[in-house]
């Protein structure tokens, strides 16, 4: 009798992934244009028998690979994604779940929509004071094991980007610009004036719109933090930061 056949590594790896193309074209799984939101990604995981979790901490990694730039402009710029969290012993149940939902856009002071998962929920804003401001808001409850994470995240990149680009682009260079030029040139017929006077109009301006940013981050971590407290109370005692 032949000895049994054994597959390598490679080989282990590339049956496994034309299984999964040839299980994809067998399901005829329709394509979509927009893509897949993540909600859609992990209820077609947890039904080929992964976990959501897993699904999450992917989504995760990835959009921190590809955002790695943007996070590091953001830094520069004192704009920082706020992301909080606060681990629940448990699982809450369906009512607590569904209710928060429901109070989420009083809560948030802003419309958005929801979606409940297994065991947790997702849930963003669409409009409101936070899409006034050029901001996001996403709130997410998932199980862990024995346990519930609630995670806040927040962004505010239109606002920071309106700040910078009204004192920065407007004060700093349009003014600056136009005084060191028009009375450097002109009436003092100095060119260090007209090129000093831009650039510490330029650093003012930078630096008093970073320090705007600054306060708006300020409030924008007190809010999160608020949120966090009052969904806790609603869900149930956690640890925070975990």
């Amino acid at each position: 009798m032949d000895e049994e056949r054994r597959y390598g590594d490679r080989e282990v790896e590339s049956l496994i992934a034309r299984a999964v193309e040839l299980s994809r074209e067998a399901e005829a799984v329709p394509r979509r244009r927009g893509g897949l939101s993540l909600e859609e990604v992990e209820r077609i995981a947890v039904e080929a028998g992964l976990s959501a979790q897993s699904i999450r901490r992917a989504a995760q990694e990835l959009e921190a690979g590809s955002r790695a730039p943007a996070g590091r402009l953001r830094r520069f710029l004192g704009a920082e994604k706020l992301v909080s969290d606060l681990v629940l012993p448990g699982q809450p149940g369906e009512e607590a779940i569904q209710s928060t939902l429901a109070v989420l856009p009083d809560l948030c002071d802003a419309s958005g929509s929801g979606t409940a998962l297994a065991g947790g929920f997702v849930w963003r804003a669409d409009g409101g004071y936070e899409t006034r401001a050029g901001g996001k808001l996403r709130i997410g409850l998932s199980l862990e094991g024995s346990r519930s994470r609630l995670r806040i995240e927040r962004s505010f990149d239109g606002a920071a980007g309106g700040i910078y680009g009204g004192l920065v682009g407007g004060l700093g260079l349009g003014v600056g610009l136009g005084v060191g030029f028009g009375v450097g040139l002109g009436a003092l017929n100095s060119p260090l004036f007209a090129l000093g006077f831009p650039l510490a109009s330029l650093g003012l301006s930078w630096l008093a719109a970073r320090g705007l940013v600054g306060l708006y981050a300020k409030d924008a971590r007190r809010r999160t933090q608020s949120l966090l407290e009052s969904l806790g109370r609603r869900l149930g005692p956690g640890e925070e930061g975990l």
